[in-house]
């Protein structure tokens, strides 16, 4: 409980779903990485961050809950 409930995860499995991963790149016009986040409101990614750009409180920062 707290400010990222209104958050819902999703994760994809890189390899077993290569092509998916591929049409989000494409979709959201970003460059494909794994480890990866990224943020999708109103069908647009307004972040995306990989590696060790990765950070709990980065992303609570970005969400603006």
């Amino acid at each position: 409980e707290g400010e990222m409930d209104t958050v819902v995860p999703y994760f994809l499995d890189l390899i077993t779903y290569r092509e998916i991963s591929n049409a989000i790149a494409e979709y959201f016009q970003i460059e494909h990485e794994s480890p990866q986040v990224i943020l999708i409101n109103d069908r647009k990614a307004f972040y995306d961050g990989s590696h060790f750009d990765i950070d709990y409180q980065q992303l609570k920062n970005v969400i603006k809950i």
